[in-house]
């Protein structure tokens, strides 16, 4: 998940809804209940790369990634092993 060399990170959401959906308010959690927010807007059937600039907010030997709304509740959630992790790899839930 760590780009060859060091770097940034990114979550990469699909929308696949019908319509288009307004992040504002939305945040992504780490096992460790750690927030990023996000923002903008996602249109229906699109993808939306997130830039997580917080070094170490996915653990590289394994985490839980939360999407929740703008009410706090969980929309999806995702979890990796260590195994899964190979730097400059995407994994593919």
């Amino acid at each position: 998940m760590l780009p060859e060399g060091g770097g940034n990170e990114t979550v990469t959401l699909l929308n696949a809804s019908s319509r288009a959906v307004d992040l504002t308010g939305w945040a992504i959690a780490n096992k460790e209940k750690q927030k990023h927010k996000l923002q903008g807007v996602i249109q229906a059937g699109q993808f939306l790369p997130v830039p997580i600039t917080n070094p170490g907010f996915l653990r590289d030997k394994d985490d839980i990634i939360t999407l929740l709304n703008q009410n706090g509740l969980k929309i999806a959630g995702v979890s990796y092993t260590k195994h899964q992790v190979k730097p400059s790899w995407t994994i593919l839930f």
